[in-house]
């Protein structure tokens, strides 16, 4: 019994602040990772892409990821997206991931206009049940960066 008690309290200790990284080249090895429950790749993520980073905290539920997609679908990956306004950002910090595939002007408060100008457009996933996703995506390098905020 003391056993099993002392090896919860180390599990629970444990658990608390656990962040994890994970690449996968392609997207059905983000989704296998989905399904094991090792990985929070959004649904929208093409069956395309490739180089594909992700990062979340479990704690706080925040989540960032980037994947390359090919140029035959960016259409059908903007048609699930819808451009987000400013206000919806508004007051709203970005903490950053320490690693160093995400984008330095995609932290703090983040401004949808100085994305703009450096070629980014955002954008908002919220047709996964409960999560809501944000985007920052380069269409002509077809790249794309999505996080989300703590719950």
């Amino acid at each position: 019994m003391r056993f099993t008690v002392t090896c919860l309290a180390i599990l629970t200790f444990a658990a608390c602040g656990e962040r994890f990284e994970g690449s996968y080249r392609t997207a059905k090895e983000a989704r296998e990772a989905v399904a094991a429950h090792k990985s929070r790749i959004p649904s929208m993520v093409p069956d395309g892409a490739s180089n594909i980073h992700e990062y979340f905290d479990i704690d706080t539920n925040e989540v960032w990821g980037a994947f390359g997609f090919q140029a035959s679908e960016a259409e059908p990956l903007r048609s699930q997206l819808r451009p987000v306004t400013p206000s919806e950002l508004t007051g709203k910090e970005l903490r950053v991931p320490a690693v160093s595939w995400w984008l330095e002007p995609l932290s703090g408060e983040i401004d949808p206009e100085r994305l703009r100008r450096s070629g980014l457009e955002v954008y908002k996933y919220d047709q996964q049940q409960a999560v809501v996703y944000f985007l920052a995506i380069d269409w002509p390098e077809n790249r794309a960066y999505f996080w989300t905020y703590a719950r």
